[in-house]
């Protein structure tokens, strides 16, 4: 079920746009025309993922999809692409790129994007979504009768941080013994990945498993939270 939609970009392209018809310099010019690039691009790869995620999810009453949730917590700010939580109150934080010419990740976890032909550093998006997550769990865990209990106690929410790349990318990756890339997948596959996992669930998992209704009601109490 689709509990928060995507918000419209519409007014930060527009705001751009107009900046370029300013007298400004060359610079400035190539700046914004940069920051354009990087925001249009940006949301062409969550469309993508908005994409495959609401097709297997939107209709389903044991899952809950937040797009483009945006929070601050003691002085510091997360936006999270998607969120997405299931009845055993797993929390996928899904981090998108549209990283359409490839990536690459060395054993050390840095990450290069193919940009102009040539592989040029970036910030490491799983680094970027750890952050994101942790920033989350505390902001979560501090929230009074958020979380349903059983037995006089809180149920424990789990954390789970994935980065979704474009089905068309390149993922040159290291040994997964060196650095583990297992998080960073096609967009097009999370699905696939959330069924095999739900197949490892435990006995002791299975014992958490929450109602649909209180699922809905803890979904929307999170997105107000935007």
């Amino acid at each position: 079920m689709i509990i928060k939609k995507k918000d419209s970009a519409t007014k930060q392209i527009q705001q751009l746009e107009n900046l370029l018809d300013k007298d400004i310099t060359q610079i400035q010019k190539r700046n914004i025309e940069k920051e354009l690039k990087i925001v249009r691009s940006g949301i062409k790869g969550e469309e993508n993922t908005s994409y495959f995620i609401d097709f297997h999810f939107s209709e389903s009453k044991n899952w809950m999809v937040l797009h483009d949730l945006r929070f601050e917590f003691q002085g510091k700010v997360a936006q999270i692409d998607h969120l997405i939580i299931n009845r055993l109150l797993k929390f996928y934080v899904l981090e998108t790129k549209n990283y359409s010419d490839g990536i690459k990740i060395n054993e050390s976890g840095e990450f290069q994007v193919m940009y102009g032909g040539k592989f040029k550093p970036i910030e490491s998006p799983i680094e970027q979504n750890n952050r994101h997550l942790f920033l989350l769990e505390r902001y979560l865990n501090s929230i009074d009768s958020l979380f349903p209990k059983r037995l006089g106690f809180k149920i424990q929410p789990s954390f789970l941080s994935y980065i979704l790349v474009s089905p068309s990318s390149k993922i040159i990756r290291p040994d997964q013994k060196t650095f583990d890339t297992s998080n960073v997948i096609k967009s097009d596959s999370f699905f696939s990945l959330i069924q095999e996992k739900g197949n490892e669930d435990s006995v002791l998992d299975l014992a958490k498993v929450i109602g649909q209704d209180t699922l809905k009601s803890l979904s929307h109490r999170i997105a107000e939270l935007h």
